[in-house]
């Protein structure tokens, strides 16, 4: 007989007919299950008092990382919020004797909810004039380099063509900087 799921209510009907006196052959060939089965479901039901027995304590792979050592890591990043992952990764081996590789830290981190995140001010200790100027310098002299620092093609036609550039249909063949509207010819 194949493997096939069998529900529990019906695993209490068969021992409910067994132990009312029908024949053991009789239950299991009207529900259709084998004798070993209604064995097993006896003894189940006698060592934990229902017909299926209770989940195993022991569920999934075992973690790298005990508690102790990611308690000990969320004090390291508590303390000092910039430190590497290979640091990490020495200081579990040192001490706690957890031989563990970069990758393996870095998901568990993830799952542990401490991500690293790029460090930016603030939007109010931003000095925009500054901004503005860098940025206008930026597109300037990249224009002037021959390099694009943003994209002119992409592999999808959902993408929107970027705004700091714009590339004019002129005579020159030049580009236009939408930044400061000046015109730079001679290099298309």
């Amino acid at each position: 007989m194949v493997y096939r799921r069998i529900s529990s209510d019906m695993k209490e009907c068969a021992l409910r007919l067994w132990e009312a006196g029908w024949a053991k052959e009789d239950v299991c060939s009207v529900l259709t299950v084998s004798r070993s089965s209604l064995y097993r479901w006896a003894q189940i039901f006698d060592e934990f008092g229902s017909v299926t027995p209770p989940p195993s304590p022991m569920r999934g792979r075992p973690r790298i990382i005990g508690m102790a050592a990611m308690t000990t890591i969320k004090e390291i990043y508590a303390r000092n919020s910039d430190a590497y992952l290979d640091e990490l990764q020495w200081h579990l081996a040192i001490h706690h004797d957890i031989v563990i590789s970069i990758s393996a830290l870095q998901e568990t981190l993830v799952r542990a909810g401490l991500t690293r995140k790029v460090l930016h001010k603030i939007a109010s200790e931003r000095d925009e004039a500054r901004r503005a100027e860098f940025m206008h310098s930026f597109i300037c002299a990249s224009l002037w380099s021959r390099t694009c620092w943003a994209r002119c093609y992409s592999q999808s036609p959902i993408y929107p063509r970027p705004a700091l550039l714009s590339r004019g249909c002129n005579e020159q063949g030049g580009i236009s900087c939408s930044a400061c509207h000046s015109r730079i010819t001679g290099f298309l």
